[in-house]
């Protein structure tokens, strides 16, 4: 029987909930009927594919409408090699083969060869094959293929293609690297052993590869023609390793032609990076294990680059911070060195005070709560950390404004705390108050929270001003100031 199809496209699942049986999808303009169509099978190369949703491990099904087959956008596009983004405010899905960070580029190419080998096909671990801190995803089926994968430029690259390179026949042992060379060494035996071959591929930052090789003795016996011991058979296989060690045989520089053995040691040194470990080309882990060490490393990493840039602001005076692959400016450096919990910096806007942190392996940011709270210009900010306990910390933001009213001048300490998501609120101000008349001087507490004001001394005042911006005798606290 014949079988015909008028298209097929593609939905987005994951996003808007999975379509199950017999479904009513709402659209712009309109409601449809569509059918979980289970019978039919989409295959890849020979291969049927089984679509998953990544989140919850249920079975994702082609959907059949008005005669023609829908298939699930982000399962296609992971066969694809491409990134699935969805931008809620414009209802726009966006496909890309550029990825933010290489946990997404590698948990892409792990779904792509899942779909295409089957889960247990192919095996991985994480390797340092470039000279650089982000990890390359070294996969293959063990006994057969090796290949690596490199993720720069939110690309991922494939110095060796997707099947890599084949090992374990014709004597080939498979490759080995040391770790951040770039280098590969891969090595295959003729004549038993009798001759060894061994090249060494390097690669550049663009992944473009040049070797170079030696053909040299190996199993051989040189007094093989006085040897009593061997057949007239052994004999002629001896005569002909050294025959094919005498035409080919010596050391290949980068354009094939013979070089000396002097030569070619000078090019090894000035390649291999000898403090790196040797790495096998075996892999031995599941997907899933893999996965789980790639976003704790991913984790980890993202932390120590954080606080990198922390001590960076800190000693370095440096004026700007990375979040999310985006550039911000920072005024100065908040932190404390005793603390467990982690450190944290300070934005000051026109009439905003941001603070962001390291929280559940992202980078957070809280800011003032009513942005109306601060009256007039900032002067300066401090930060004041107490340690209450070996656990607990008392936090607390203070901000001086300077407000230029028609009969007075106004000096504010504004006194902030935070709430559970770290947004900012005034909860006490002490205030400077000058008659510009008669030079007359004021000072009072004000809290906005219930609307009271209490008069205060000069005495009283300093007093509150020298505690909240100044480093106690006890050491406990650390205060930096960003104006």
């Amino acid at each position: 029987m014949k079988k015909t199809t008028k298209g097929i496209k593609m939905i987005l699942t994951g996003m808007a909930g999975a379509i199950l049986g017999c479904a009513t999808i709402v659209g712009a303009n309109q409601a449809i009927q569509a059918i979980q169509n289970t019978e039919v099978k989409v295959y890849l190369n020979g291969r049927n594919q089984v679509f998953k949703d990544e989140t919850t491990g249920e079975m994702q099904y082609p959907i059949t409408y008005n005669d023609r087959t829908y298939l699930p956008l982000r399962n296609i596009a992971n066969l694809a090699g491409l990134s699935v983004d969805y931008d809620n405010d414009t209802k726009s899905v966006i496909l890309n083969n550029k990825y933010n960070n290489y946990l997404d580029a590698y948990t892409s190419l792990i779904n792509k060869l899942i779909f295409e080998y089957g889960n247990n096909y192919i095996t991985y671990k994480l390797v340092y094959f470039n000279n650089d801190d982000i990890p390359d995803l070294m996969y293959g089926h063990d006994g057969y293929w090796t290949a690596i994968a490199s993720f720069k430029n939110g690309e991922v690259k494939l110095p060796f293609g997707e099947q890599g390179i084949g090992y374990g026949i014709s004597g080939r042992s498979g490759f080995t690297f040391d770790e951040k060379s770039g280098m590969i060494v891969d090595s295959d035996s003729d004549y038993a052993g009798g001759i060894m071959t061994t090249s060494y591929t390097f690669f550049d930052d663009d992944y473009n590869g040049k070797s170079i090789y030696s053909r040299l003795l190996g199993a051989f016996d040189e007094n093989f023609a006085n040897n009593e011991e061997l057949t007239a058979e052994e004999k002629s296989w001896q005569q002909e390793i050294l025959d094919d060690y005498n035409r080919y045989g010596g050391y290949y520089g980068f354009d094939g032609q013979k070089i000396s053995e002097e030569e070619f040691s000078k090019i090894l040194s000035e390649h291999v990076n000898k403090g790196g470990k040797t790495i096998d080309c075996f892999t031995s882990k599941s997907a899933a294990e893999i996965y789980s060490e790639l976003i704790d490393l991913y984790d980890e990493q993202s932390r120590n680059l954080y606080v990198d840039q922390l001590l960076d602001v800190a000693y370095n005076g440096k004026k700007e911070i990375t979040e999310n692959g985006k550039t911000h400016s920072v005024y100065d450096f908040v932190h404390d060195f005793t603390a467990d919990h982690f450190n944290d910096v300070l934005k000051v806007e026109t009439n905003d005070i941001k603070l962001y942190f390291y929280e559940d392996g992202e980078m957070k940011v809280g800011s003032l709560r009513d942005k109306t709270e601060l009256e007039g210009t900032i002067i300066s900010v401090y930060f004041k950390s107490l340690a209450l306990t070996s656990s607990m910390y008392d936090e607390t933001i203070y901000v001086v404004t300077e407000n230029q009213k028609s009969d007075k001048t106004e000096l504010n300490l504004n006194v902030l705390s935070s709430d559970v998501n770290r947004n900012f609120y005034v909860y006490n101000k002490y205030t400077k108050e000058t008659n510009k008349a008669d030079g007359t001087i004021r000072y009072y507490n004000s809290r906005p929270q219930d609307e009271s004001i209490t008069e205060m001394t000069k005495e009283d005042f300093d007093f509150i001003v020298k505690q909240s911006t100044t480093v106690p005798d006890d050491g406990k606290s650390f205060v930096t100031e960003l104006y």
